[in-house]
């Protein structure tokens, strides 16, 4: 299974991008000010991070979620974004609360119930659409599309500013996970 982000802004992704990346804009900062302890001690407790790896975590969580807030399309996290997506979502009305007051709406995270729904081709273009919106140098490694072994990068921010996208493509497949972030994904 696939998790997937359906965004439904009417606004196009050239309008989004002509106003230059959001990075400075006040909406993006305040979303990105936005701090919860609970989320992020969770995070270091069940998913074995350091507190330092999950509050970069929780930041790449809040930009995920801001770019489907604020792009049109279809949008899956990586693994380490969804347990962060994952472990905010427990906090329900912080997350509530979060999406209404930084997002103007509330972002479902939306499995796919059957392989027939997977979408192979959502991992590259979240990251076209991360690249795109923040800039390749604000993406931390938690942006990187991992192998279905996890010991290879299949797909990271610095591929998709070339054109040969059928092989990467081609090396992601369907999750058949409950999380269903990407290849990788396994477990829960």
């Amino acid at each position: 299974m696939s998790t997937q982000v359906e965004s439904v802004q009417k606004e196009s992704l050239g309008n989004v991008l002509d106003s230059s990346r959001v990075i400075g804009t006040e909406r993006y900062s305040s979303a990105m000010a936005y701090r919860n302890h609970n989320v992020v001690g969770r995070l270091a407790q069940k998913c074995g991070m350091s507190l330092i790896e999950a509050e970069q975590c929780f930041e790449d969580t809040k930009q995920f979620l801001y770019l489907c807030d604020v792009l049109p399309g279809s949008y899956c996290p990586t693994k380490t974004i969804d347990e962060g997506w994952h472990a905010f979502i427990l906090f329900t009305k912080d997350y509530a609360l979060f999406c209404q007051n930084y997002l103007g709406r509330f972002i479902h995270h939306i499995p796919t119930t059957s392989v027939s729904e997977v979408d192979t081709g959502r991992p590259a273009r979240t990251l076209k659409a991360a690249v795109l919106l923040f800039g390749i140098e604000n993406l931390s490694p938690n942006w990187i599309f991992q192998s279905e072994n996890g010991s290879e990068h299949v797909l990271m921010p610095q591929m998709v500013l070339g054109d040969d996208w059928d092989e990467v493509l081609d090396m992601i497949g369907p999750c058949g996970d409950s999380c269903g972030c990407n290849a990788s994904c396994r477990g829960d």
